[in-house]
This record gives structure tokens, C-alpha cells and sequence, in this order.
């Protein structure tokens, strides 16, 4: 083995302890060198990142719901913007704080069940904000949305314009919606048992279960809760995104400065907004 190449083997060792999900493309991004130099020291050194097995998500339970008159916003702009070939989409979903999206997810530890509830902002990644109850209720999910309308407020100096959910009866509860209208929010859903719709906080969720791994492992419950809160930094502050190429609070301060930067960003956003509520009243077939 070359010299260099031996040097590069200790730095792919090294970040793979610190990253051990780390597959080769985000370990170049974490190097700054080629992909293909990094796969092949992989390759011939056995290396590889830590996998499970992929489980499908069925959300069995949605079916049995009555259809709520709510749309999927984002879908329903996908759809205009191939019928008028024009670039809606791409605006609405590359611009920070402007969808946001949330969900909740049930974790074990031994015979104990508790919930993890979070916020993401669906273009720069980050989780804005998250709780973990021992139940689930209305009141856990008015308080993590809650929580989130003002942390997104603190960090962009307004608010989010819509919050996209699964269809579950917590979400669909008249003070959540309410708590949404107030804040001048306006809801977005999944079609009934179709998170593929929600897949940002889906895929979160099945990366936290597979970096997790198994939760039995702590000698406590506290242990287990603490481990979760500390993953969710690791994701925010440490985990390189692949399509951002750095971590979501990295990219995210990047678009605050752009924002502070610029003077009209407001006045241009909400020029954008009333052309996106004009297409939402429309009736697409």
C-alpha cells in the first residue's frame, strides 16, 4: 500500500468511529477527497458503515380514518407546476422556514413505551425542535408544536407559513388546528396511509432506530431518553446531510445570513406566497 494512500486508511478509520453510519460518499465529504479514491481504500481494507436491514412503513391505522378535506400542499404545487410547466415547486421547497413538518414516533426501552415527537424545517434539514412524553395526546403535540412556532420564530424573525402532518386524530384536532390558524399557519396532510408523503420525517425516524440500535442496552430509562436527545444534536450539529453537504444548523446559519443580508427577503417571500395561495385555490384535477 502507497504511503498516501495508508495515511488516507487512519483518517476513513478515524472518522468512521466518530460516524460509524458513515458510507463512502459522506465520509469523501467529510475529507474533502475524491469519492472513488475513498471507495476503493474501502474496498481493499474491508471497510464499510454499520447497516439493518430496510423496513417498509405502513401506517395500517390511517385507512380507518375519515378523509380530512386538508391537502397535501406540496403535492398539490407538484402537480400545477407540470400541468404549467412552471417552477413553483422549486421555490416553495428551497426556501428555509417556510414548510415545515411533523410527526411522532413510539420508542421501548424494556417494558416501557415513550414517545418522541419532532419538528423538522423541510429544506435545511434541521430538527427545530423535539419532546419526548409518556404519552401520546393532544396536549404533547400542541406543546411540541408550540414549542417549534416559537423557536422557528426566535431563529428566522418569522414565522413558518405551513406545517405538514400525517393524518393522525392529534394532528387533526381542532385546537391544533386552531393553534395553526392563529399563528397564521396553514395546515398541510398526508394522503390516509401514505408516509412516503411525510418522508422527511420518516427517513429521520428510521435513521434514529438504525444509529440507536437497541435501547435495552442502557442500565436505565433516563439513559435510553438521554441517549435519544443526544443523537438529535449529533444530527444537527455533527451529521453531514448528503444533498446539503454539511451539517442542518451549518446550512442553516448560511441562510440566516443571506436572509439578514438582504432587505426585501421578506417583501420577495410573501410576492411568492400570494401566487402559491392563488394556485391552492385553484381546483387541479
Amino acid at each position: 500500500m502507497q504511503e498516501k494512500d495508508s495515511v488516507l486508511l487512519q483518517k476513513i478509520k478515524d472518522v468512521l468511529k466518530i460516524h460509524p453510519y458513515y458510507g463512502y460518499p459522506r465520509i469523501s465529504m467529510q475529507l474533502w477527497i475524491n469519492k472513488n479514491k475513498t471507495y476503493r481504500i474501502m474496498q481493499n481494507n474491508w471497510l464499510s458503515a454499520k447497516q439493518r436491514k430496510k423496513r417498509k412503513f405502513i401506517k395500517t391505522n390511517d385507512i380507518w380514518f375519515t378523509k380530512m378535506k386538508i391537502e397535501n400542499i406540496k403535492k398539490k404545487i407538484k402537480k400545477y407546476d407540470k400541468e404549467n410547466n412552471t417552477k413553483m415547486y422549486d421555490w416553495f421547497i428551497n426556501t428555509p422556514n417556510t414548510v415545515i413538518a411533523t410527526d411522532f414516533t413510539h420508542l421501548y426501552w424494556k417494558w416501557h413505551e415513550f414517545y418522541l415527537a419532532t419538528v423538522i424545517d423541510n429544506y435545511t434539514k434541521e430538527i427545530v425542535w423535539c419532546d419526548i412524553w409518556f404519552n401520546h395526546d393532544q396536549d404533547f403535540i400542541i406543546w411540541t408544536t408550540k414549542n417549534a412556532i416559537n423557536k422557528t420564530f426566535k431563529l428566522f424573525w418569522f414565522l413558518p407559513n405551513y406545517l405538514h402532518s400525517d393524518q393522525w386524530s392529534e394532528y387533526r384536532w381542532f385546537k391544533h388546528l386552531k393553534l395553526l390558524e392563529k399563528n397564521w399557519i396553514k395546515p398541510s396532510m398526508s394522503k390516509k396511509a401514505s408516509p412516503w408523503e411525510n418522508w422527511l420525517q420518516e427517513w429521520f425516524y428510521w435513521k434514529l432506530k438504525l444509529e440507536l440500535w437497541d435501547l435495552n442496552r442502557f442500565s436505565s430509562m433516563e439513559e435510553a431518553i438521554s441517549e435519544v436527545y443526544s443523537y438529535i444534536y449529533y444530527y444537527n450539529n455533527l451529521r453531514m446531510h448528503t444533498s446539503i453537504k454539511m451539517t442542518p444548523v451549518e446550512f442553516r446559519k448560511i441562510e440566516q445570513e443571506k436572509i439578514n443580508n438582504n432587505k426585501n427577503y421578506l417583501k420577495n417571500k410573501n410576492k411568492k406566497l400570494e401566487k402559491i395561495e392563488k394556485i391552492l385555490e385553484k381546483k387541479i384535477k
